[in-house]
Formats: C-alpha cells, sequence, structure tokens
C-alpha cells in the first residue's frame, strides 16, 4: 500500500500571528501473510516513510525485504507451536502504565470494591 499526504499546519496566536508550516508524507506499507497448519494466521509487515517517494528504498532493498518478509512466515509455518509462558514479566514505559491501569486498581470514577 502506497500513502501520500500533503498537509499545511496553521498556528495563530493571541495576537493575531500566524505561521503556516507545509508537511509532506510518503509511506510504504508491505504485507504477508500466511496460514500454519494447526489454523494460526503469520503475518509480517514492512514499513517504509519519508518526505517523498524519491526517499523511500530502492527495488533491490525492497526485494531483499519482501525475500525476508517470505523466509521468516515460511520458518514461522514449520516452527511448533510454544508452549503458554507462565512465569515473572518485566514491564516499563507504557506498558507497565496500562497494565497498572488495567488490573491493579479500580477503574475510573468506581471506588475499589470493599473485601
Amino acid at each position: 500500500m502506497l500513502q501520500v499526504q500533503s498537509a499545511n499546519e496553521r498556528m495563530v496566536n493571541s495576537e493575531g500571528t500566524a505561521i503556516t508550516s507545509p508537511s509532506n508524507s510518503t509511506r510504504l506499507v508491505m504485507e504477508a501473510q500466511t496460514r500454519a497448519d494447526d489454523g494460526m494466521d503469520l503475518l509480517r509487515v514492512e514499513t517504509f516513510q519519508a518526505p517523498s517517494a524519491a526517499g523511500l528504498p530502492g527495488e533491490k532493498e525492497l526485494t531483499e525485504k519482501i525475500e525476508k518478509m517470505a523466509a521468516d512466515l515460511n520458518a514461522l509455518r514449520k516452527a511448533p507451536v510454544a508452549e503458554p509462558y507462565d512465569g515473572p514479566a518485566l514491564l516499563s514505559g507504557r506498558a507497565a502504565a496500562v497494565f497498572f491501569h488495567e488490573v491493579a486498581r479500580a477503574p475510573a470514577g468506581r471506588p475499589p470494591a470493599k473485601g
């Protein structure tokens, strides 16, 4: 999928001064998908972004990425199903905040249940 976007951002302050900033973006998204013998869907995605199409990778690099995606999917199709993991996990950044919010405390606006 190829997406091309051109936009103008306009900022105006309280004194009436206005600044208009143009921005251009070109994004190429390549997706490859298959299904393992056990029915699991397998997906690989590569994304490239640049201010213009001229900044995107050339045919050689794109071909190499496509071949790597295909090789990865073939390996995943042949890989054994992983055993469920039951052990400690370290969370940081946004993942830790979301986990704490969703699991460790009462939903916003509702007091904790009395035990």
